[in-house]
């Protein structure tokens, strides 16, 4: 009688390979979309605080405060005030997906020398604080030159 050889399956240790070499490829994988998923966190906070920057550029010339910014004053807006005046819209929260994100703006006159003439220029310094919960704090100084980031408010 001939014996029939039926080897048509994979061995265990082909199995065992298969197997460990997807486990390193998703581990790869994984690592590489969780990285893109925190730079995109960051780019939305960075878009959140450049929005409110600029909402409160109008604000200033909207509610005519350069007058009191020219005696030296601080002032302060929150992000709340931006929204009712239809400035900007409500940040939404990049984790949670919700618009809970809270925040305010400082703004001040800095007198800086223009060594190409002899005089000062007036710049409008802005320092953009959001707060998204449950721990996300993010400040960002405005204009971004590296005179003014050294500012404090």
């Amino acid at each position: 009688m001939k014996k029939v050889n039926n080897n048509k399956g994979f061995t265990m240790v082909e199995l065992l390979a298969v197997i460990t070499v997807l486990g390193i490829l998703s581990t790869v994988a994984i690592v590489a979309v969780s990285r893109y998923i925190y730079q995109a966190r960051d780019d939305s906070y960075d878009s959140m605080l450049s929005a409110a920057y600029e909402a409160t550029q109008t604000y200033v010339m909207e509610k005519g405060l350069d007058n009191k910014l020219l005696s030296g004053a601080v002032l302060s807006v929150n992000i709340n005030q931006l929204i009712e005046n239809d400035l900007m819209e409500k940040p939404i929260n990049p984790q949670t997906h919700n618009a809970d994100c809270t925040g305010t703006v400082k703004f001040k006159l800095k007198k800086t020398a223009d060594l190409s003439k002899v005089d000062t220029v007036d710049t409008i310094v802005y320092q953009v604080s959001i707060h998204c919960p449950p721990s996300t704090d993010k400040v960002q100084i405005f204009p971004k030159d590296a005179v003014y980031q050294s500012e404090t408010f």
